[in-house]
């Protein structure tokens, strides 16, 4: 089967070859170039496609390798879990802090624990406040009906013994001495 460049070229040349024997000359040289064009192209594409199918056996080979080494291999045996460490975290103020056994009456600060064979920490109780007695003397309707006064009777008449004093005749450790506002007072 010939190229379809060397066929229209052919046809070409018939064509030019009916006009004049220059033009069949030409056409002859035209047509010998186009079979040499139309050989070299076919040998690439032969070429070409010999080096793809080349490749694609090779890759059917390595991955049919691939598949074969698969399934003839046997599976891993499963590694044995290894064994962690027992561990109890309580929350503290805003850090979590980690022990090997379980705090007694810290269950209710109690995040997370972990570990192989690790039993579960005691569960937190919550307890009953005490309930308190009530004397019935302490009740509000109670409390007026017993109610005694603090006072035996009046306080004596306080004196007022405020005799206007000369400016001169104060002692000095008498007088008050006004301290400083210490929000206005100057910061060093």
């Amino acid at each position: 089967m010939k190229h379809p460049v060397f066929i229209s070229l052919a046809v070409l040349s018939l064509s030019l070859s009916a006009c004049s024997p220059e033009g069949k000359q030409a056409a002859d040289a035209n047509l010998k170039a186009a079979e040499n064009t139309a050989g070299a192209v076919a040998a690439n594409n032969l070429h070409t496609a010999n080096k793809y199918a080349t490749l694609a056996k090779d890759n059917l080979y390595k991955t049919s390798y691939q598949i074969q080494k698969w399934v003839a291999t046997p599976p891993e045996a499963p590694k044995p879990p290894r064994a962690i460490e027992q561990t109890y975290c309580y929350k503290s103020f805003h850090d979590i802090l980690c022990y090997r056994a379980p705090l007694p009456g810290a269950e209710h600060r109690l995040i997370a624990y972990q570990g192989t064979g690790a039993e579960p920490p005691p569960q937190a109780v919550t307890e009953l406040l005490p309930t308190q007695t009530m004397d019935a003397n302490q009740l509000p309707q109670n409390r007026v009906a017993n109610a005694r006064p603090v006072f035996i009777g009046l306080p004596p008449p306080i004196k007022d013994d405020k005799t206007p004093v000369a400016l001169g005749e104060i002692p000095p450790e008498a007088i008050p001495v006004q301290q400083p506002n210490p929000a206005l007072v100057p910061q060093l």
